[in-house]
């Protein structure tokens, strides 16, 4: 299987996090390595499992297992990344730093899915990415 590498990484609470091309097809949000974003947010372990259990548990589909040079990893669309988020800032396990820190990692990750293309086709990928999103929170 061949190795997934990052199209970039962001520091978010002190921790690299890596953000990868989204395997869906079409314009997507990039995906991030959910098991750097669990190390990010310093939960103890058993914390760490469960948020990873529940994201595999119930949109197992919609997650991917991907091998990588640092090993295998989770990565999850972005609408999951951000319910666990804000699950772990509802539960007083982040500040809102924490999401303020992702979003700006995915808004570079976006920027260079989209480098490639002249400036107004990069914003309509960027509105096609949202509408994606926004179907993918719908259930869609």
């Amino acid at each position: 299987m061949t190795l997934r590498s990052p199209i970039t990484t962001a520091t978010i609470n002190g921790v690299s996090v890596r953000f990868f091309r989204s395997p869906q097809q079409g314009y997507d949000f990039p995906w991030s390595c959910f098991t750097d974003l669990m190390e990010a947010a310093k939960l103890k372990e058993e914390h760490q499992l469960f948020f990873l259990r529940m994201v595999r548990n119930t949109h197992g589909n919609d997650t991917r297992v991907v091998p990588t040079s640092r090993g295998p990893v989770v990565l999850a669309p972005h609408f999951m990344a951000q319910g666990a988020i804000h699950a772990m800032e509802e539960l007083g396990f982040v500040s809102s730093k924490f999401e303020d820190e992702y979003c700006h990692g995915l808004a570079e990750a976006v920027s260079a899915v989209v480098a490639h293309l002249p400036p107004v086709a990069r914003f309509d990928a960027a509105i096609a990415m949202a509408q994606r999103q926004v179907g993918a929170e719908a259930g869609g």
